[in-house]
């Protein structure tokens, strides 16, 4: 997809910007990596958008920057890997301008943990797939927010796990690509938690619990995975 194709299609809001993020911004896709491109969009609500391969992360301007200025993961990713696919209006370097990293990044690594916690406990309740894109999600999540604290932000996969002497996470992160339920990807997502993750102090053992702990962390990815679950009559519909 060239920048013609991007301009054509039919976004809900202005769009004012493109770049390209992810492996194939840092040169180490591999065929089967999707093509992960941030719209710069004039709209109110962050949104995404697949089409085969191309995995589009539609973000309003202002809503982005004030991410920046918050030290947030995600402005990080863009912030140090990003590349200009068409910026008219220097976004890129504004965002750049306006990161200032954490000091800790615990709260990201206590919400990824909650998520964790709950893959463990409801993992039968869900479809493979999910179940392994979470694990993945999870284990690169503490990672990356781990080698933020330290001042390193990396993201690839093998440089983040031998930078945090973490290679039982490769295989774990690797899942996200995986459509089959893997036993031991559970059994090494528990033991990543007990080394990674503070302890377990929550009281949450049924999905309603998880669900108002993740309403009171505002840990809106958790919600999400709750909508996700395969035949939950008592998940309500939070969006």
């Amino acid at each position: 997809m060239n920048l013609a194709d991007l301009h054509a299609l039919d976004w809900r809001d202005p769009v004012i910007g493109f770049a390209l993020f992810g492996s194939r911004a840092r040169g180490d896709e591999d065929a089967e990596s999707d093509y992960d491109i941030l719209v710069w969009s004039e709209g109110a609500q962050p949104h995404t958008i697949r089409l085969g391969m191309h995995a589009m992360a539609v973000y309003p301007c202002e809503y982005l920057l004030r991410k920046a200025e918050q030290g947030d993961l995600f402005a990080s990713h863009l912030v140090h890997e990003a590349k200009e696919i068409w910026d008219p209006h220097s976004l890129l370097k504004a965002l750049r301008t306006r990161f200032s990293p954490k000091q800790s990044y615990g709260r990201e690594i206590d919400l990824a943990a909650q998520i964790g916690k709950f893959v463990l406990q409801f993992h039968h309740r869900m479809p493979s797939v999910l179940i392994n894109r979470r694990i993945a999600w999870v284990v690169r999540t503490i990672l990356i927010a781990k080698a933020m604290e330290i001042g390193a932000p990396v993201f690839a996969t093998r440089e983040l796990t031998s930078l945090l002497c973490a290679p039982e996470a490769i295989p774990l992160i690797a899942l996200k690509d995986d459509a089959e339920f893997r036993p031991d990807g559970l059994i090494g997502l528990g033991s990543f938690l007990s080394r990674w993750a503070a302890p377990w102090n929550e009281a949450a053992s049924t999905i309603d619990e998880f669900r108002k702990l993740f309403e009171a962390s505002e840990n809106d990815f958790g919600l999400q995975t709750i909508k996700s679950l395969r035949n939950v009559t008592d998940a309500t519909d939070y969006r």
